[in-house]
Order: structure tokens, then C-alpha cells, then sequence
């Protein structure tokens, strides 16, 4: 008999609910319209050449990531134009999700945009960024607030919480070795990049 990592069954527990909610239950958002997504810090990603151990390639993906959201499949590029509306109108930004933005087109590199857990309703969406937040600290984001739970989550323990989080980030991780990164630069925007 196969037994199940116990964060995995958090997970397991969202998502049954969120697909097939019990009687007197309904979601706001009830098509699966809705992904997460974590913008990534280039320069803190290794190189896929580099001969590091699963382990830190692990600890480097966490520290890459600089802002969790939810919404539709482009909702983070939203903030991509944020920045770039800030970069045409040389404006100071007060977002910290933004200054690194910026900071990181300054030193000619594409932030790196990843879509994770599409095809799901808004509460679940909203309930996976808030366990990925929880299980990173705010401190370490450039967020602005914490998220919201909704559902079962709701009455789990902050332990539970972050023990969600960090299997949903470590699915994430998993994924992203995976696949191909997409890097956006103000070019990519329609924004004039020049050397």
C-alpha cells in the first residue's frame, strides 16, 4: 500500500473540495479561469550547466522568487506594465515588486514570469497563494499582503498552512526544472530595449 505525504494530502484535501464542493457550498469563482504564478529573480537562479545538488538548486529556486500571485493566465504581466509605465515615465515607484522589476531590466536581464496550478477557481487559486506566502514569510517577498484562505484552509493550523505552501513550492520547484523559463523584458512589452 502506497502511503501519502502528508502535505500532499493537504493538498489533495484543497483541491477535492474546490472541484466537487458539498452541499450549501459555492465558489465565487466557479470556472477554472484561474492560475497561480511566481515572478522569479534571474541573477538568483543557477545555471542549468552549473553542478549544484538538487538541494540547493531547491534553496536558490525559493530565493528567486520574489512575488506570488492568482488571477487569469496574464494577470503578471500587469505587472510588467506597471514597471514599464514607470520606465517610460522615468516615475519612482513605491511597490517593491515593481523597483525590482525595474532593477532587474536595469542590469538587462527578463524577469522571469511562471505559471503554476492553472485551470482552477478563484478560492483555490486565492488558498494556494496565501499557503505560498505563508510558507516563504511576506518579509521575504515583495507582496504586500499575506493572501486569503477560503474553504477548509481557513480552520487549518498556521503549521498546516505553511506545511501546503511548501509542497505546493516544492511542486512548483519540480515543474520548473522541467520546463522552459519565460524571461520578460521591456521589449517583450512593446518597450524599446537598448544596449
Amino acid at each position: 500500500m502506497e502511503t501519502v505525504c502528508p502535505y500532499a494530502a493537504l493538498e489533495q484535501t484543497v483541491s477535492q473540495q474546490f472541484s466537487a464542493p458539498g452541499p450549501g457550498l459555492w465558489w465565487e469563482g466557479s470556472s477554472n479561469t484561474r492560475c497561480n504564478y511566481l515572478l522569479l529573480d534571474p541573477r538568483r537562479l543557477p545555471r542549468d550547466d552549473e553542478p549544484l545538488d538538487a538541494r540547493r538548486r531547491w534553496a536558490a529556486f525559493l530565493d528567486a522568487i520574489f512575488y506570488i500571485g492568482q488571477g487569469r493566465s496574464f494577470r503578471q504581466h500587469a505587472h510588467m506594465l506597471e514597471a514599464a509605465s514607470a520606465l517610460r515615465e522615468r516615475a519612482r515607484s513605491r511597490s517593491g515588486k515593481v523597483k525590482m522589476i525595474l532593477d532587474i531590466w536595469e542590469e538587462g536581464q527578463g524577469v522571469v514570469s511562471y505559471l503554476v496550478f492553472c485551470n482552477i477557481v478563484q478560492e483555490e487559486a486565492r488558498t494556494r497563494e496565501a499557503a505560498m506566502i505563508d510558507a516563504l514569510g511576506i518579509d521575504f517577498l515583495t507582496n504586500e499582503r499575506k493572501g486569503s484562505y477560503h474553504g477548509v484552509a481557513r480552520e487549518w493550523s498556521q503549521k498546516q498552512k505553511q506545511q501546503l505552501g511548501t509542497y505546493l513550492l516544492y511542486k512548483a520547484f519540480h515543474q520548473f526544472r522541467s520546463e522552459r523559463a519565460h524571461h520578460i523584458r521591456p521589449c517583450d512589452l512593446g518597450i524599446w530595449c537598448g544596449k
